[in-house]
Protein backbone atom coordinates (compact mmCIF):
# COMPACT_ATOMS: atom_id res chain seq x y z
CA UNK A 1 0.00 0.00 0.00
CA UNK A 2 1.26 3.48 -1.32
CA UNK A 3 2.34 5.53 1.81
CA UNK A 4 -0.19 8.79 2.42
CA UNK A 5 1.86 11.98 0.58
CA UNK A 6 2.57 14.90 3.28
CA UNK A 7 3.28 18.54 2.24
CA UNK A 8 5.91 20.10 5.53
CA UNK A 9 5.37 23.50 5.08
CA UNK A 10 8.20 25.64 7.02
CA UNK A 11 7.67 29.18 6.95
CA UNK A 12 10.81 31.82 7.35
CA UNK A 13 10.81 35.24 8.19
CA UNK A 14 14.16 37.03 8.52
CA UNK A 15 15.69 33.55 10.41
CA UNK A 16 17.32 31.41 7.63
CA UNK A 17 20.28 29.94 10.33
CA UNK A 18 17.34 28.74 12.12
CA UNK A 19 15.75 27.24 9.45
CA UNK A 20 18.53 25.81 8.06
CA UNK A 21 18.78 23.84 11.25
CA UNK A 22 15.11 22.65 10.84
CA UNK A 23 15.76 21.66 7.49
CA UNK A 24 18.36 19.50 8.19
CA UNK A 25 16.65 17.86 10.67
CA UNK A 26 13.71 17.06 8.52
CA UNK A 27 16.68 15.74 5.83
CA UNK A 28 16.76 12.68 8.34
CA UNK A 29 13.29 12.16 8.68
CA UNK A 30 12.13 8.10 7.85
CA UNK A 31 8.83 9.07 6.29
CA UNK A 32 8.80 7.48 2.57
CA UNK A 33 6.50 9.98 0.93
CA UNK A 34 6.58 13.65 1.44
CA UNK A 35 7.83 17.06 0.03
CA UNK A 36 9.04 20.45 2.04
CA UNK A 37 7.67 23.48 0.91
CA UNK A 38 9.78 26.64 2.34
CA UNK A 39 7.61 29.87 2.32
CA UNK A 40 9.91 33.13 2.75
CA UNK A 41 7.85 35.34 4.69
CA UNK A 42 8.99 39.11 2.49
CA UNK A 43 12.46 38.19 4.16
CA UNK A 44 14.52 41.18 3.95
CA UNK A 45 17.93 39.55 5.44
CA UNK A 46 18.64 37.78 2.07
CA UNK A 47 17.38 34.30 3.32
CA UNK A 48 15.45 33.56 0.07
CA UNK A 49 18.97 33.99 -1.28
CA UNK A 50 20.97 32.07 0.83
CA UNK A 51 18.10 29.27 1.74
CA UNK A 52 17.87 28.35 -2.55
CA UNK A 53 21.79 28.61 -2.39
CA UNK A 54 21.90 26.13 0.66
CA UNK A 55 18.92 23.65 -0.90
CA UNK A 56 19.05 23.88 -4.34
CA UNK A 57 16.07 21.32 -5.03
CA UNK A 58 13.76 22.95 -2.19
CA UNK A 59 10.29 23.91 -3.15
CA UNK A 60 10.43 27.63 -2.15
CA UNK A 61 7.42 30.42 -2.17
CA UNK A 62 7.82 33.94 -1.38
CA UNK A 63 5.29 35.68 -0.59
CA UNK A 64 6.55 39.20 -1.43
CA UNK A 65 6.08 40.77 2.17
CA UNK A 66 5.10 39.68 5.53
CA UNK A 67 1.78 37.99 5.64
CA UNK A 68 2.36 36.61 9.17
CA UNK A 69 2.02 33.07 10.72
CA UNK A 70 -1.55 32.68 8.74
CA UNK A 71 -0.95 34.43 5.31
CA UNK A 72 2.37 33.11 4.57
CA UNK A 73 1.32 28.77 5.82
CA UNK A 74 -1.51 29.45 3.89
CA UNK A 75 -0.15 29.95 0.69
CA UNK A 76 2.16 26.84 1.17
CA UNK A 77 -1.34 24.78 2.26
CA UNK A 78 -2.77 26.24 -1.18
CA UNK A 79 0.84 24.90 -3.01
CA UNK A 80 0.29 21.19 -1.05
CA UNK A 81 -3.29 21.29 -2.03
CA UNK A 82 -2.81 22.25 -6.08
CA UNK A 83 0.06 18.90 -5.85
CA UNK A 84 -2.56 16.68 -4.34
CA UNK A 85 -1.08 15.96 -1.08
CA UNK A 86 -3.15 13.84 1.61
CA UNK A 87 -1.66 15.80 4.81
CA UNK A 88 -0.12 19.08 5.36
CA UNK A 89 2.52 19.37 7.91
CA UNK A 90 2.94 23.04 9.43
CA UNK A 91 5.97 23.11 11.50
CA UNK A 92 7.80 26.14 12.74
CA UNK A 93 10.80 26.80 11.53
CA UNK A 94 12.60 27.06 15.11
CA UNK A 95 11.88 23.14 15.50
CA UNK A 96 14.42 20.11 15.08
CA UNK A 97 12.42 16.74 14.81
CA UNK A 98 13.16 13.57 15.52
CA UNK A 99 13.88 10.97 12.61
CA UNK A 100 10.70 8.84 12.95
CA UNK A 101 8.18 12.04 14.51
CA UNK A 102 6.10 12.01 11.38
CA UNK A 103 5.63 8.13 10.88
CA UNK A 104 3.25 7.86 14.31
CA UNK A 105 1.20 10.75 13.24
CA UNK A 106 0.27 9.97 9.84
CA UNK A 107 -0.19 6.22 10.67
CA UNK A 108 -2.59 7.75 14.24
CA UNK A 109 -4.54 9.90 11.28
CA UNK A 110 -4.66 7.05 8.21
CA UNK A 111 -6.52 4.62 11.19
CA UNK A 112 -9.37 7.00 11.50
CA UNK A 113 -11.18 9.24 8.82
CA UNK A 114 -12.96 11.48 11.62
CA UNK A 115 -9.47 12.09 12.73
CA UNK A 116 -8.98 16.08 11.30
CA UNK A 117 -5.90 16.98 13.20
CA UNK A 118 -2.94 15.64 14.99
CA UNK A 119 0.14 17.03 16.94
CA UNK A 120 3.26 15.08 18.31
CA UNK A 121 5.08 15.89 21.88
CA UNK A 122 6.83 18.95 22.05
CA UNK A 123 9.92 19.49 24.64
CA UNK A 124 12.32 22.56 25.15
CA UNK A 125 15.51 22.45 22.56
CA UNK A 126 17.37 23.64 25.16
CA UNK A 127 15.95 21.35 28.04
CA UNK A 128 15.26 18.24 26.57
CA UNK A 129 13.85 16.55 29.43
CA UNK A 130 10.87 19.47 29.81
CA UNK A 131 7.87 19.38 28.00
CA UNK A 132 6.55 22.20 26.11
CA UNK A 133 3.20 20.76 24.76
CA UNK A 134 1.32 17.38 25.95
CA UNK A 135 -2.00 18.11 24.15
CA UNK A 136 -4.06 21.02 25.75
CA UNK A 137 -7.61 22.39 27.05
CA UNK A 138 -9.63 25.22 25.02
CA UNK A 139 -11.80 26.54 27.66
CA UNK A 140 -13.99 29.53 25.66
CA UNK A 141 -14.30 31.74 28.70
CA UNK A 142 -10.77 31.66 28.83
CA UNK A 143 -10.85 32.61 25.30
CA UNK A 144 -7.35 30.46 24.72
CA UNK A 145 -5.79 27.20 24.04
CA UNK A 146 -3.90 26.40 27.09
CA UNK A 147 -0.85 23.67 27.22
CA UNK A 148 -0.64 20.41 29.14
CA UNK A 149 2.30 19.71 30.77
CA UNK A 150 3.66 22.42 30.22
CA UNK A 151 7.21 22.56 32.08
CA UNK A 152 6.61 19.07 33.36
CA UNK A 153 9.57 16.80 33.66
CA UNK A 154 9.04 14.26 30.24
CA UNK A 155 8.15 10.83 31.40
CA UNK A 156 5.49 7.74 30.16
CA UNK A 157 2.50 10.06 31.59
CA UNK A 158 2.97 12.30 28.40
CA UNK A 159 4.02 9.42 25.48
CA UNK A 160 0.20 8.22 24.96
CA UNK A 161 -1.89 8.77 22.23
CA UNK A 162 -5.69 10.72 23.16
CA UNK A 163 -8.17 13.10 22.11
CA UNK A 164 -7.19 16.30 23.20
CA UNK A 165 -9.28 20.33 22.72
CA UNK A 166 -6.16 21.85 21.56
CA UNK A 167 -3.35 21.18 19.41
CA UNK A 168 -0.61 24.00 18.93
CA UNK A 169 0.27 25.66 15.37
CA UNK A 170 4.11 24.72 15.98
CA UNK A 171 3.71 21.36 14.56
CA UNK A 172 0.11 20.38 13.20
CA UNK A 173 -0.85 17.56 10.67
CA UNK A 174 -4.09 18.61 8.98
CA UNK A 175 -6.12 16.23 6.82
CA UNK A 176 -6.61 17.81 3.26
CA UNK A 177 -9.90 17.20 3.31
CA UNK A 178 -10.28 19.41 6.26
CA UNK A 179 -9.37 22.54 4.33
CA UNK A 180 -12.47 22.36 2.17
CA UNK A 181 -14.78 22.07 5.13
CA UNK A 182 -13.31 24.18 7.36
CA UNK A 183 -11.63 26.71 5.76
CA UNK A 184 -7.95 27.96 5.94
CA UNK A 185 -6.21 29.80 8.81
CA UNK A 186 -8.06 32.97 9.52
CA UNK A 187 -5.37 35.71 8.20
CA UNK A 188 -7.03 37.98 10.80
CA UNK A 189 -4.86 37.10 13.70
CA UNK A 190 -1.90 37.48 11.76
CA UNK A 191 0.45 36.23 14.73
CA UNK A 192 -1.22 34.13 17.63
CA UNK A 193 -3.93 32.16 18.08
CA UNK A 194 -4.72 31.38 14.90
CA UNK A 195 -4.26 27.62 16.38
CA UNK A 196 -6.74 28.26 18.46
CA UNK A 197 -9.04 29.53 15.99
CA UNK A 198 -8.32 26.77 14.02
CA UNK A 199 -8.90 23.80 16.53
CA UNK A 200 -12.16 25.28 17.46
CA UNK A 201 -13.59 25.12 13.98
CA UNK A 202 -12.05 22.03 13.18
CA UNK A 203 -13.66 20.88 16.24
CA UNK A 204 -17.36 22.44 15.67
CA UNK A 205 -17.09 20.57 11.87
CA UNK A 206 -17.11 17.23 14.19
CA UNK A 207 -13.89 16.23 13.34
CA UNK A 208 -11.17 14.39 16.12
CA UNK A 209 -8.24 16.23 17.53
CA UNK A 210 -5.59 14.01 18.21
CA UNK A 211 -2.26 14.50 20.81
CA UNK A 212 0.06 11.93 19.58
CA UNK A 213 2.65 11.52 22.41
CA UNK A 214 4.53 8.92 20.84
CA UNK A 215 5.95 11.24 18.04
CA UNK A 216 8.71 14.01 19.00
CA UNK A 217 10.29 17.37 18.10
CA UNK A 218 12.00 19.89 20.18
CA UNK A 219 10.92 23.85 19.77
CA UNK A 220 13.36 26.83 20.43
CA UNK A 221 10.15 28.75 21.53
CA UNK A 222 9.36 32.63 20.37
CA UNK A 223 12.61 33.00 19.03
CA UNK A 224 11.15 34.80 16.13
CA UNK A 225 9.06 37.45 17.88
CA UNK A 226 11.91 37.82 20.79
CA UNK A 227 10.51 35.50 23.56
CA UNK A 228 6.87 34.53 25.28
CA UNK A 229 6.95 37.82 26.70
CA UNK A 230 8.06 39.83 24.29
CA UNK A 231 6.09 43.50 23.71
CA UNK A 232 4.80 41.66 19.91
CA UNK A 233 3.59 38.73 21.36
CA UNK A 234 1.75 40.23 24.59
CA UNK A 235 0.24 42.57 22.17
CA UNK A 236 -1.21 40.36 19.62
CA UNK A 237 -2.29 37.36 21.88
CA UNK A 238 -4.52 39.71 24.06
CA UNK A 239 -6.14 41.19 20.84
CA UNK A 240 -6.20 38.15 19.56
CA UNK A 241 -8.17 35.84 22.70
CA UNK A 242 -11.06 38.94 22.23
CA UNK A 243 -10.95 38.04 18.50
CA UNK A 244 -11.21 34.47 18.69
CA UNK A 245 -14.16 35.50 21.41
CA UNK A 246 -16.06 37.98 18.94
CA UNK A 247 -15.55 35.26 15.80
CA UNK A 248 -16.35 32.04 17.46
CA UNK A 249 -18.46 32.32 20.63
CA UNK A 250 -22.67 33.03 21.64
CA UNK A 251 -23.10 36.82 22.77
CA UNK A 252 -23.23 34.87 26.62
CA UNK A 253 -20.11 33.64 25.86
CA UNK A 254 -18.72 36.08 24.66
CA UNK A 255 -19.77 38.77 27.11
CA UNK A 256 -18.36 36.14 30.21
CA UNK A 257 -14.81 35.55 27.91
CA UNK A 258 -14.64 39.42 27.70
CA UNK A 259 -14.61 39.83 31.38
CA UNK A 260 -12.06 37.20 32.33
CA UNK A 261 -9.51 38.63 29.39
CA UNK A 262 -10.31 42.39 30.25
CA UNK A 263 -9.96 41.63 33.79
CA UNK A 264 -6.60 39.79 33.46
CA UNK A 265 -5.06 42.47 31.72
CA UNK A 266 -5.94 44.82 34.12
CA UNK A 267 -4.73 43.02 36.88
CA UNK A 268 -1.74 42.17 35.05
CA UNK A 269 -0.83 46.07 34.09
CA UNK A 270 -1.40 46.71 37.87
CA UNK A 271 1.26 44.14 38.07
CA UNK A 272 3.80 45.10 35.87
CA UNK A 273 3.52 48.95 36.68
CA UNK A 274 3.97 48.49 40.34
CA UNK A 275 7.11 46.42 39.19
CA UNK A 276 8.36 48.37 36.82
CA UNK A 277 7.99 46.09 33.51
CA UNK A 278 6.31 48.95 31.66
CA UNK A 279 6.76 47.89 28.11
CA UNK A 280 4.84 44.38 28.97
CA UNK A 281 1.44 46.72 30.64
CA UNK A 282 2.06 48.87 27.54
CA UNK A 283 2.15 46.21 25.11
CA UNK A 284 -1.17 44.24 26.48
CA UNK A 285 -3.34 47.82 26.68
CA UNK A 286 -2.41 48.38 23.30
CA UNK A 287 -3.65 44.80 22.69
CA UNK A 288 -6.88 46.04 24.14
CA UNK A 289 -7.11 49.06 22.60
CA UNK A 290 -6.35 47.36 18.91
CA UNK A 291 -9.25 44.86 19.24
CA UNK A 292 -11.70 48.29 20.26
CA UNK A 293 -10.48 49.45 17.44
CA UNK A 294 -10.90 46.69 15.35
CA UNK A 295 -7.68 46.93 14.46
CA UNK A 296 -6.80 43.32 12.83
CA UNK A 297 -4.75 41.68 10.22
CA UNK A 298 -0.77 42.89 11.10
CA UNK A 299 -0.46 46.10 13.70
CA UNK A 300 2.19 48.10 14.38
CA UNK A 301 4.73 47.72 16.43
CA UNK A 302 5.05 49.52 19.69
CA UNK A 303 7.83 52.36 19.52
Amino acid sequence: MTPASVAIIVLNWNNYSETIECLNSLERITYPRYEIILVDNGSTDRSEEILRERFPRLTILQTGKNLGFSGGNNLGIRSALEKEHSYILLLNNDTLVEPEFLNSMVQQAEGDPAIGLVGPRILYNDKRGIVWFAGGSLPWWRAGGFHDGFGADDNVRWRTVHDTEFLTGCALLIRREVFYRVGFLDEDFFLYCEDVDYCYRVKKADYRLLFDGRSTIYHRVSNTTGGMMSSISLRYTFRNRLLFAKKNLSLLQYVVALGYVSATVASKCCLWVLFGHLADAKAIAAGLCDYWASRVGKIEELA
